[in-house]
């Protein structure tokens, strides 16, 4: 909006000028979160500037957040403009969630630690790591929130959709098969 010459400030014949475009950008947490925003940002601001504007925006630590332009490309260097992961104005950017860690409780009564369980993986992913810790398959696997005693009863949705956030801990139950015998007398 400008209307003096550019030679006005300055620019000289065969000088190089770095156009900075303002933009807005969009943010949603998981692959099944809603989109949040818009954050205010120009194609120039560091990674890490955006990512404390972003964090300030949603209340979730800049240090535990791993931006991906459109679910493809991590924007992990820092020092790197926005605008060199070819960010564009109104892309969504989704935030992976830092990974937490999970007690289960057997039906024994022993605790057990899974560690580095991603929230967005689905239930079957956080089964078989209880499988590798107690031995138990996860078709005989109940998985329940000990707080609300509420089954994670779908393998195929999100940690996340269960509410389980880090440190939680969950009950494990464990299916049998219970085989009735009768006897002579037909009971």
């Amino acid at each position: 909006r400008d209307s003096k010459p550019v030679t006005k400030y300055g620019v000289k014949d065969k000088d190089v000028l770095l156009l900075v475009a303002k933009m807005n950008v969009y943010v949603k947490q998981g692959p099944d979160g809603k989109k949040k925003g818009p954050v205010a940002t120009t194609s120039d601001e560091p990674v890490s500037k955006l990512k404390k504007k972003i964090s300030k925006k949603l209340s979730i630590p800049a240090k535990d957040l791993k931006y991906l332009k459109k679910g493809k490309t991590p924007l992990s260097r820092h020092k790197r403009a926005v605008g060199q992961y070819g960010v564009k104005d109104k892309d969504v950017l989704t935030a992976k969630p830092a990974l937490i860690t999970v007690t289960v409780v057997t039906p024994e009564g022993k605790k057990v630690t899974i560690r580095k369980v991603d929230p967005s993986d689905p239930v079957s992913k956080l089964k078989k790591k209880v499988q590798d810790k107690t031995g138990i398959k996860p078709d005989k696997q109940i998985l329940k929130t000990k707080k609300d005693d509420k089954p994670l009863d779908s393998d195929s949705k999100p940690v996340t959709k269960y509410g389980v956030k880090d440190k939680d801990v969950l009950k494990l139950v464990a299916k049998m098969n219970v085989y009735v015998k009768q006897g002579p007398d037909g009971k």
